[in-house]
């Protein structure tokens, strides 16, 4: 029979190392999701960050969601707003600004830092005061988003912002945004590793009792 204190160590050395090949695990799994950057061929497989590979999809699910229609919507939706308050600028740009950042967000969270809405923003308001409103029926509100549209392509600017962006920038913006995240990941390795190395050390020592 193994003494108590024994027991208790066994079981300990068995937790510790499962805590740290749980937690060497899933720091592996977090820095696969962004390395390698550039597509690595291993025989016949090839291996490549899940972040990096999935760039291009990510931009086809952006240019759907920014159709020019629902780029319309969405510029309906601001212009609104701003002209229920009156049509100034300044007011004009930081709704549009929001409501772009909530459509982009819809993609992924992190969209809206890699897109420069504000700049798209500006670029709007500066249009619209160039409009000559007569009221703000939906009607007028639907030509003004309609010339918006068919003068700024904002699904192609924000595919073009994310094919050239630099795939360190991009892990540094996730880790910003999704920082507290991805360290639980991590931590979580060490704790369900943990986990299985206890039990693994007490059926350890029922077995061999």
């Amino acid at each position: 029979m193994i003494a108590f204190p024994q027991q208790i160590l066994t079981i300990s050395m068995y937790a510790i190392a499962g805590a740290i090949i749980g937690y060497i695990t899933n720091v592996v799994a977090v820095k696969l999701l962004f390395h390698p950057q550039k597509p690595v061929r291993i025989g016949p497989f090839t291996l490549q960050g899940l972040i990096p590979a999935r760039i291009e999809d990510i931009g086809k699910r952006l240019a759907n969601i920014l159709s020019k229609d629902l780029t319309k919507k969405v510029l309906v939706e601001a212009l609104r707003e701003a002209l229920g308050k009156g049509l100034v600028r300044d007011l004009v740009e930081e709704n549009i600004d929001r409501k772009l950042r909530e459509t982009l967000a819809r993609v992924h969270p992190v969209i809206p830092a890699l897109i420069d809405t504000r700049g798209f923003a500006h670029q709007i308001a500066l249009i619209v005061e160039q409009v000559v409103v007569g009221g703000n029926s939906e009607q007028e509100l639907t030509h003004i988003a309609d010339q918006i549209a068919n003068r700024i392509d904002l699904a192609k600017h924000a595919r073009q912002a994310l094919e050239n962006i630099d795939s360190r920038e991009l892990e540094a913006m996730f880790r910003e945004i999704a920082g507290k995240e991805l360290r639980f990941v991590e931590i979580s390795g060490a704790l369900l590793g943990s986990l299985i190395g206890v039990i693994n050390g007490i059926l350890t020592l029922l077995l061999t009792a």
